[in-house]
């Protein structure tokens, strides 16, 4: 099978940090975790089944200050989920839409720190009925 992704994939094993939390934000608990990351998406392992097609609000914070900014906000939409333990975990593949240019460098530096680095993606919308 030909790989047909434009961006080189970061999985839960070289991923470039060590925490990797799905937050949100009304209630500010952890809903899951970021399995995989690239320049245009990310998949998420969560609690919750995710309706393809949803779309959602999130930022994703660095810790410390680059080009100006210590955080991007993204639009992210659902373009799969599955099952991976009956009721209680599934993974889901969400697209990065309506980033910017600085967002692009801004995610090729957040692809860049060190594995003692720790980024959250927080959920600012609440339609995957967390």
């Amino acid at each position: 099978m030909t790989e047909k992704r434009k961006h080189k994939r970061y999985n839960q094993n070289n991923l470039p940090f060590e925490h990797y939390d799905v937050m949100n934000i009304q209630d500010n608990k952890v809903y899951g975790r970021i399995i995989d990351i690239s320049e245009g998406g990310v998949k998420l392992e969560t609690i919750t089944s995710i309706e393809v097609g949803t779309r959602v609000s999130a930022k994703i914070e660095l810790p410390y200050k680059y080009l100006s900014k210590t955080a991007i906000s993204v639009d992210i939409v659902c373009r799969w989920c599955k099952e991976i333990s009956p009721g209680t975990k599934y993974e889901a593949g969400f697209e990065f839409i309506d980033k910017s240019a600085i967002d692009t460098i801004f995610m090729m530096k957040i692809l860049g720190l060190s594995k003692k680095e720790r980024i959250v993606l927080t959920l600012l919308g609440a339609p995957l009925n967390l």
